[in-house]
């Protein structure tokens, strides 16, 4: 089960806290909503830390894997070398554009469209609770067609979203784009981090995927910004929607260019 949990924790914390934080805002303002916020978030934290594990050590002091075997992979100055890396970068890099550029200004796309404040931050959070099933999902899915053809097909179906989004203008439209979204979106997000070790092994994994982190944080710190710029200068949710839409293209490109590779111990491509 512990494989699921990365997966099931981040659609559970957008299922809960998006409603929760329309609600606080609703009823205290959102500076108060803030201070509140970050409390429950220190104390949520401080009780997770203590339940922590550490990993499995062999005798030797090697580290193991989940099967209590050491793989052979990649080192990470090896990996700088391979397309996939890259390709695997720019992918996360243009989908967290596409998710967090739509997640933080889904609201007030949602109210601009008719909806209530509290309503629409259920919206929100629907995105995140249908995304937990497209992370487990996505991931029984994986191991029967690939993961490759599982991240592709999520992120077919969340451009298609993003297309019905510009033209829902109801309120049951809007739900529908947030229980689809959710389930695509969640797919991608529960397939991308295994091609980090299905690539390049364990070896490294855990420098590597820091290192992709970086990449993802960009796309997370540009989404947001430049879909806020955009709506400044438009007055009008669409052309960020369409810049999401671009974004969500350019991920798969990324995906197709990828191409399956093995490796050795010494961290070469073979």
């Amino acid at each position: 089960m512990d494989r699921f949990e990365p997966r099931v924790n981040l659609g559970v914390g957008s299922f809960v806290f998006s409603p929760l934080s329309a609600y606080l805002i609703s009823v205290f303002g959102w500076r108060k909503s803030y201070i509140i916020l970050g409390i429950v978030t220190w104390l949520i934290f401080m009780v997770i830390v203590e339940f922590m594990r550490k990993p499995p050590i062999r005798e030797d002091g090697e580290k193991k894997d989940a099967s209590g075997s050491v793989n052979d992979g990649f080192s990470v100055a090896g990996t700088f070398k391979t397309r996939n890396f890259w390709m695997i970068c720019l992918t996360w890099f243009f989908v967290a554009i596409t998710l967090w550029a739509l997640m933080v200004h889904i609201v007030m796309m949602c109210t601009d469209r008719g909806m209530s404040i509290v309503l629409a931050g259920s919206t929100a959070g629907i995105v995140g609770g249908t995304s937990i099933f497209g992370r487990i999902g996505s991931g029984f899915m994986s191991d029967k067609v690939g993961r490759k053809t599982t991240c592709m097909f999520a992120l077919i179906c969340q451009t298609m979203m993003l297309v019905w989004l510009i033209f829902s203008s109801e309120v049951w439209m809007l739900l529908i784009f947030a229980i689809l979204f959710g389930l695509s979106s969640g797919g991608w997000t529960g397939v991308i981090p295994a091609f980090t070790a299905d690539y390049f092994g364990i070896e490294s994994a855990g420098a590597i995927l820091g290192f992709i982190i970086i990449i993802i944080g960009l796309g997370v710190a540009v989404g947001p910004y430049v879909g806020g710029v955009i709506y400044d200068v438009t007055h009008s949710n669409n052309y960020m929607i369409v810049m999401c839409i671009i974004s969500s293209i350019l991920s798969i490109i990324m995906t197709i260019l990828m191409r399956p590779m093995k490796t050795v111990s010494d961290g070469q491509m073979s």
